[in-house]
């Protein structure tokens, strides 16, 4: 299991308030590739995006980018 990239998250990690912001952006993160798996084949081209991509993504852990 790999460890998320602790250098992409803009927030000071060591403080509690930080520790908290990095759980609301992963739980960001798992609601929009949640959010995508439930779009149609239109609605993916209306956003630029194709269906082999969102499957790529869905295949990552949620807090790899």
């Amino acid at each position: 299991m790999q460890r998320p990239d602790l250098a992409a998250v803009p927030w000071n990690l060591p403080s509690p308030f930080g520790w908290f912001a990095w759980l609301v952006y992963l739980q960001a993160r798992w609601r929009i590739r949640a959010e995508l798996q439930t779009l149609n084949d239109a609605q993916l081209r209306d956003v630029g995006l194709t269906r082999a991509q969102v499957d790529i993504a869905l295949a990552r852990p949620f807090w790899q980018p």
